[in-house]
């Protein structure tokens, strides 16, 4: 949408300041931040790199996943490679931070413009504050998840939805400054932007369902139901039609992600594979964590907006009840993580600006009714008081973005930098997916060509353990991955998966192929001992095996030392990644530099 004069303000604060955000986070949150992203657009522009379970053809039937979020990276990534950059500086890692600041930006000034469209812009500054405050945001609208595209994307659909009835979708824009304080409704535009956020993530569909069906309710002609129903369905066939042709063109098979992403996670419940979370998870933890110091002050907005009669004919009853409706929605499913409500998350603040305009003025301006608000021009500023408590959750965002699992991304950056002719090959013994992959690894030199193309990840010069689901139906009460296997017994998988010493050489791995079903959930993963390994310090601590060497004493048996040691977290929540990540070396590829383990 073109951003008039007084949107493109709030843009200019913005942006700079989410460049900032972007480029001063140098952590590690959750492996989709580069597996679901980056990895995939990569793998598309230089050739190379690793695609996990839900961008394969699963049964010869397509992914999981959209290709048009990664794709957002293709351009940058493009350009890196016909200018040489990639292999220049930071460049290969900076540039995608530098679009996701865009879209974080966008979201941003879409926050304002939704607080203008429910309320009026008197609360336009308030809001913007609580934004740009906002621990969230923060911590993960710059990072590289389908969820902050997604909350971009819905931001920006909710700002133009006909929160005051279908009437408004005929309104004339004039020229004078009131109307270009307030976003002009389009049921068009909204819808559009809604169909591409839902095919980025399918939940989606449950903000808009909720939505649309708020607003039939509300309309009482017959004819504007119609109309509302036509421009639905059209936009919905032709979102469908477009996902089809996008997702068939990329995974070369008739595809259609939004419904193998819902019989993956929802019917077959894959995503209980990663976890299940309780029935009040989003009301106990979800709310506090999202909202930090800004929850009171949404709870009073929340509270103060519905002083009165309120109905789903005006906007902030809907947007209150679509805030219900999703929580209670998304409360359903078994697997629950923060950033699944992301997108409600502008609502929130557009609530806690709501209040923090009215603890400033000590009155209640919606009392006078939604008409006089939404044409209101003053712009009104809040409390520094209260400023201070909203800002107060900066800084544990500051802790999360800059300290709290930087090894896992300093480890990589490492390895980046060291010389081929050491760097021979890795192995990673560490929980599946810790790290990044080749968008920062960037070798293809440890890359292994094979009939399938460039191999790595289950085999090659640089491997991992994986962690696959069981997708192709198995027991998933007695199944078991490959990150399982390895951490039942960690002597037992080194001295039973690995030769008997070393092959100076240090050739690939075998390809050992995960998605592939067995009558055992034992594929048979073997491995060559790399020149690198890459393993978390708790992985020598560990004294469960009754007999035999420790790990680190059959690392040393095979003449590996410790090399380098990276700090990564005061504590971390799962027990296999609690402290320093260690790259040990071979000594046939290198014999100083050595450092004790035990320091």
């Amino acid at each position: 949408m073109v951003l008039t004069k007084s949107w493109q303000f709030f843009l200019f604060i913005a942006l700079p300041l989410r460049i900032l955000n972007a480029v001063s986070t140098r952590t590690f949150f959750q492996p989709d931040e580069y597996w679901q992203s980056l990895e995939i657009a990569h793998n598309w522009v230089f050739g190379y790199g690793y695609n996990s379970w839900e961008w394969r053809n699963i049964n010869s039937g397509g992914g999981i996943r959209s290709p048009v979020y990664p794709a957002l990276f293709v351009p940058v990534y493009s350009l890196l490679k016909l200018t040489g950059l990639d292999t220049q500086g930071p460049w290969l890692v900076l540039a995608p931070k530098l679009v996701q600041a865009f879209i974080a930006a966008s979201c941003d000034v879409s926050t304002v413009m939704l607080s203008a469209a429910l309320f009026g812009p008197i609360f336009n500054n308030a809001t913007f504050f609580c934004t740009l405050a906002s621990f969230f945001n923060a911590y993960v609208s710059t990072r590289t998840f389908s969820n902050s595209a997604e909350t971009a994307l819905t931001t920006a659909a909710l700002a133009r939805w006909p929160w005051y009835g279908i009437k408004d979708e005929g309104m004339e824009s004039s020229k004078n400054e009131k109307d270009a304080l307030r976003p002009k409704p389009s049921l068009t535009t909204s819808l559009a932007l809604a169909a591409l956020a839902t095919i980025l993530r399918p939940s989606n569909a449950i903000i808009w369902i909720t939505a649309g069906g708020a607003l039939l309710f509300s309309t009482k002609s017959n004819g504007s139901r119609m109309r509302i129903l036509a421009t639905s369905g059209g936009l919905v066939l032709a979102a469908i039609t477009l996902c089809f042709f996008i997702d068939t063109a990329f995974y070369g098979v008739p595809s259609l992600t939004p419904h193998a992403f819902l019989t993956q996670n929802v019917l077959n419940s894959i995503s209980l594979f990663y976890g299940a979370n309780p029935l009040h998870f989003y009301f106990s933890q979800g709310l506090p964590f999202t909202m930090m110091s800004q929850l009171p002050f949404f709870v009073h907005g929340f509270s103060v907006t519905f002083v009165g009669p309120r109905t789903l004919t005006n906007g902030p009853g809907l947007a209150g009840f679509i805030v219900g409706a999703t929580l209670a929605a998304y409360s359903l499913l078994g697997h629950k993580e923060f950033r699944f409500i992301y997108p409600i998350l502008p609502i929130f603040h557009c609530f806690a600006g709501v209040s923090l305009t009215t603890l400033a003025q000590r009155q209640f301006p919606l009392t006078r009714g939604p008409a006089s608000i939404r044409t209101e021009r003053r712009h009104r500023w809040i409390n520094p008081t209260h400023a201070l408590v909203v800002l107060l959750s900066l800084l544990p965002a500051i802790y999360l973005n800059y300290y709290h699992c930087v090894g896992q991304i300093e480890i990589m950056d490492i390895l980046r930098r060291v010389d081929d002719s050491e760097l021979k090959s890795v192995g990673f013994l560490v929980p599946c997916h810790s790290t990044p992959w080749q968008s920062h690894l960037h070798r293809r030199n440890l890359e292994e060509w094979s009939g399938e193309g460039w191999v790595s990840g289950e085999g090659g010069k640089v491997w991992f353990l994986t962690c696959e689901p069981p997708v192709l139906g198995q027991n998933p009460k007695t199944y078991k991955d490959q990150s399982d296997f390895f951490y039942d017994s960690p002597s037992q998988y080194l001295n039973t998966r690995f030769p008997s010493s070393v092959d100076l050489s240090f050739p690939a791995s075998p390809l050992n192929r995960n998605l592939r079903l067995q009558s055992s959930n034992d594929l048979g993963w073997t491995h060559s001992w790399p020149s690198h390994i890459v393993l978390y310090s708790t992985l020598l601590r560990v004294e469960k095996e009754e007999e035999g060497l420790k790990v680190e004493e059959i690392l040393r048996s095979q003449g590996y030392g410790l090399w380098r040691k990276v700090w990564n977290s005061h504590w971390h929540e799962d027990g296999r990644r609690r402290g320093d990540l260690l790259i040990w070396r071979h000594e046939a590829v290198g014999g100083d530099g050595w450092i004790n383990p035990t320091k």
